[in-house]
């Protein structure tokens, strides 16, 4: 009788999905240096003026991945190097968002202005001067 080839490799796929699953995290350096990026862009978009709850967040959540990231040890397997790496995803997330809140507001606005450049009446034409005889 003939084994399937499904059968045949389970176990190869299996060796696979295993080896996926025990490799180490990343490193949360590249996760907290993307996070101030991120943060910074937001800043420099004003996204504080518009989005501040959320620019208070990726602010608290980086400098709270960065005291993390300090005390991780170098095995990147750390709870603290885990966490780091979370909150400094995080981080990005939240700065992300003000910066988008910030550019729909900036765009409402010249939306409005001009929809009421446009619904306003035009100005009055100046009537032709005649000189009559």
């Amino acid at each position: 009788m003939k084994t399937p080839l499904a059968v045949r490799q389970l176990p190869m796929v299996t060796v696979l999905a295993l080896c996926a699953c025990a490799t180490a995290p990343k490193p949360p350096e590249d996760a907290l240096r993307d996070a101030a990026n991120a943060v910074a862009s937001a800043e420099d978009a004003r996204a504080s003026d518009y989005a501040a709850p959320e620019m208070r967040s990726a602010h608290e959540k980086l400098r709270a991945a960065q005291a993390l990231a300090q005390q991780a040890t170098p095995d990147q397997g750390t709870p603290n190097a885990i966490k780091a790496r979370w909150l400094a995803e995080e981080a990005s997330a939240d700065a992300a968002l003000a910066e988008a809140k910030a550019r729909e507001v900036r765009t409402q606005s010249v939306v409005r202005d001009l929809q009421s450049k446009a619904a306003a009446p035009p100005p009055p034409t100046a009537a032709p001067s005649g000189s009559g005889s």
